[in-house]
């Protein structure tokens, strides 16, 4: 396996959105636009508002993190929200993908690990993801960061942190 020289992690910015946006949308094909909202809205209150009034009522926070190549362009991406149903002790990941070029190389685990620690040092007690419709992908790579038990269906999979 060829691991990453460094696995810098920095928070999705207007520079960097075309870039993440294009990445999500070359891994979840069969996607609509949502993913393009998504990643508007964690970066801007005004489209965050809209967000929230069009797709997703329930969200009450959202953000996303990248990784970067030296190219400049966005290699992986994993979010972060809160629901108004489960916000005091829960985070949910968003959007989470590695560019197929850099899989196996510890940027996906980097970014998972990244939003689990992020969830536990904001005090949270569980990290909810919703995981591929491919289980045979979902049950390797979660099992690579420790939490393949839970992994049994393409409902959510929550886990304690």
């Amino acid at each position: 396996m060829n691991i990453e020289k460094e696995i810098n992690i920095i928070p999705l910015s207007k520079k960097y959105l075309k870039s993440a946006i294009k990445l999500v949308n070359s891994v979840f094909d069969e996607e609509d636009e949502v993913p393009k909202v998504e990643l508007e809205a964690s970066i801007d209150e005004k489209c965050f508002d809209e967000y929230v009034k069009e797709y997703e009522s329930d969200v009450i926070e959202v953000e996303y993190f990248i990784v970067v190549d030296e190219n400049e362009k966005v290699i992986g991406i994993i979010g972060l929200y809160l629901t108004k149903e489960d916000y005091k002790d829960t985070y949910w990941g968003g959007w989470f993908c590695v560019h197929k070029k850099h899989r196996g190389k510890g940027v996906g685990s980097a970014l998972l690990n990244y939003i689990i620690n992020e969830a536990r040092n904001r005090g949270k007690k569980y990290l909810c993801v919703y995981t591929s419709t491919d289980k045979i992908l979902s049950f390797n790579f979660l099992s690579a960061v420790s939490i393949s038990s839970l992994v049994t269906s393409v409902q959510p999979v929550c886990c304690m942190i």
